[in-house]
């Protein structure tokens, strides 16, 4: 699973519990309910009628409770001699988050979409899966989401009648997805997870 440095440095710490991504596709109307397991149904277009729709089943494109879930980040190698190194892979790779503020001369960056499995640093295994949409997110799990409450949070969430867990949850999720993806309140994947010790 792709991660963000910050969101793949949450994980590793086991500050951050929780994922949730858009389901894709999205529902025509109120279409979709939860299904048990980690599947969804969807309403299909070209069968069925208004009365009597005809629904398709849907698993979750990220697994079922017990997979497990290897988590790809930027990542780079400190020389190249560290090519021909197969063993612990935190003694391999440097990882963006750890370097952030340090000056490391010729370091080439490689996009988490690359990252080989065997670099992996953070295992994560699924233990929940369900389907809501985005808005329906509880403070005590936007704070499962991994999110710091900054100090002029509270007087924020009051002006915005939101909670200040959920308000940095949802200013992280536009940061990510883009400017009103919120207010979209999408239908979304919720994974819960714990990190496995390697």
């Amino acid at each position: 699973i792709l991660m963000t440095p910050e969101n793949a440095q949450k994980c590793h710490e086991g500050t951050k519990t929780q994922i949730r991504r858009s389901i894709k596709p999205q529902p025509l109307g109120i279409s979709w309910f939860e299904h048990q397991q980690g599947w969804c149904a969807r309403v299909r277009e070209d069968m069925g009628s208004a009365e009597h729709p005809a629904y398709v089943m849907m698993p979750c494109p990220y697994g079922k409770v017990g997979d497990r879930l290897w988590v790809r980040e930027a990542w780079a190698f400190p020389g190249e001699e560290a090519l021909m190194y197969r063993g612990n892979p935190e003694d391999v790779a440097l990882y963006k988050k750890w370097m952030k503020g340090e000056n490391y001369p010729k370091i080439t960056w490689t996009p988490s979409i690359h990252m080989p499995r065997w670099a992996c640093r953070t295992v994560l295994e699924i233990t929940e899966i369900r389907a809501e949409r985005l808005q329906e997110i509880s403070e005590q799990d936007a704070l499962a989401e991994g999110v710091t409450i900054k100090p002029d949070a509270e007087i924020a969430a009051r002006v915005a009648r939101e909670t200040p867990a959920r308000m940095e949850y949802w200013a992280l999720w536009e940061s990510i997805n883009g400017a009103g993806s919120w207010a979209l309140n999408p239908w979304v994947w919720v994974l819960t997870f714990r990190r496995v010790k390697l």
